[in-house]
């Protein structure tokens, strides 16, 4: 799969931006602050509907406007699609695929697969287990649409179970619902836990193509090493430069 277009409208720094890409390795140079980790996050939206570096989309709309859109041109399974993306102040976002509304995030699952390494991944060596399951929670949703799906309504699940229990001593009624909340997030969990199971016994998460790139960057050489695992593509690159070896994900 690859993404042919993308146009941006009033998200991040964008008030209008549009890119082509070759379906080959693409590499975006710019001075700082120019918009470049906020193309490489525009595209990645429209693979989860989650941005790593905002908790909520309001935080995605360029300051001073009230919407932004994004709207990508790409191939997935064998043909032409186009992604869509409304995000709104104060209201849900509304996502499409080929001009017909999505229910859910869960939906886009499958279509447009990514994997976004930048210096704030940082976080899964610093931080614990819990961020590292959320990482290969996002990876796995793109994968497995069932995954992604019953995800979703766990986390809703959850969080309605919260709030009753929260205001059960308020509202004593609410506690009657308790048991359709448990066994719905029972037979949720029970979907993600068998397909955790299967990824890990039926040997994917292996390597299927391998690639070494050399760019000289005004005398700097910068090695990039692509690979493929299970449709997914990771980047990891690192360059020489004064007698230092740097490495960083990206």
């Amino acid at each position: 799969m690859t993404v042919d277009q993308i146009s941006l409208d009033f998200f991040r720094n964008y008030v209008h931006g549009e890119a082509r890409f070759h379906p080959g390795v693409n590499v975006i140079a710019g001075e700082n602050a120019q918009g470049k980790t906020n193309l490489l996050e525009a595209v990645a939206y429209l693979s989860s509907a989650s941005s790593h570096r905002a908790r909520y989309d309001r935080e995605l709309i360029r300051h001073g406007v009230d919407s932004a859109f994004i709207k990508a041109e790409l191939t997935s399974r064998g043909r032409k699609m186009v992604l869509e993306a409304d995000l709104h102040r104060g209201t849900r976002r509304r996502l499409r695929s080929n001009g017909v509304g999505l229910k859910t995030a869960g939906e886009l699952s499958g279509i447009l697969n990514t994997v976004l390494f930048c210096p704030e991944d940082l976080y899964l060596i610093r931080e614990g287990a819990e961020a590292r399951r959320r990482f290969l929670d996002g990876c796995i949703c793109q994968l497995r649409p069932r995954y992604a799906r019953a995800l979703a309504e766990y986390k809703r699940l959850y969080q309605h179970k919260t709030r009753i229990l929260k205001d059960g001593e308020q509202h004593p009624s609410l506690l009657d619902a308790l048991d359709d909340f448990s066994l719905r997030m029972a037979q949720c969990g029970a979907v993600i836990v068998q397909t955790l199971r299967d990824r890990r016994e039926d040997g994917r998460f292996e390597i299927k193509r391998l690639d070494l790139v050399c760019i000289t960057l005004g005398g700097t050489a910068l090695f990039l090493l692509l690979w493929q695992v299970t449709g997914l593509f990771y980047l990891w690159a690192f360059c020489y430069v004064e007698g230092l070896l740097l490495a960083f994900e990206g």
